[in-house]
C-alpha cells in the first residue's frame, strides 16, 4: 500500500513522462477526467501537430503537463491516480502508487 501523505504531493514531470505513453491511446478520456475542457484538449492536439510533435505520446504528455501547470501544487498524485482509475487505467494507477516512496 502507498503512503497517503505522499499521494497528497504534487505529481512531477518525470512521473508524467512515464505515464504518458501508457495512456496515449485514450489520452482525451484521462484529460477530461482531470478536468481539462474539450477546447483545451483540441488546442493541445492542434498545437502538437503544428509543432511537428504529432505523436500520441507527446500529446498525452502535453495534456498531463497542462493539467499540472494549471493546478500547481493541487495537481496531486492522488488526483492523477483517481483520474487514471476512472479512465480505466487501473494498472497505471497501481504503478503510480507502487512508485511512491
Amino acid at each position: 500500500m502507498c503512503d497517503e501523505q505522499a499521494l497528497a504531493e504534487p505529481v512531477t514531470e518525470d512521473e508524467l513522462q512515464v505515464i504518458a505513453p501508457k495512456i496515449a491511446n485514450d489520452r482525451k478520456t484521462v484529460a477530461r477526467n482531470l478536468g481539462l475542457a474539450d477546447n483545451e484538449i483540441a488546442i493541445i492536439e492542434a498545437d502538437s501537430d503544428k509543432a511537428g510533435q504529432g505523436g500520441i505520446r507527446e500529446k498525452a504528455f502535453q495534456m498531463l503537463l497542462k493539467w499540472k501547470r494549471s493546478n500547481g501544487e493541487h495537481a496531486t498524485k492522488r488526483i492523477l491516480r483517481d483520474a487514471l482509475r476512472v479512465s480505466g487505467f487501473q494498472d497505471v494507477a497501481e504503478e503510480l502508487e507502487r512508485n511512491i516512496r
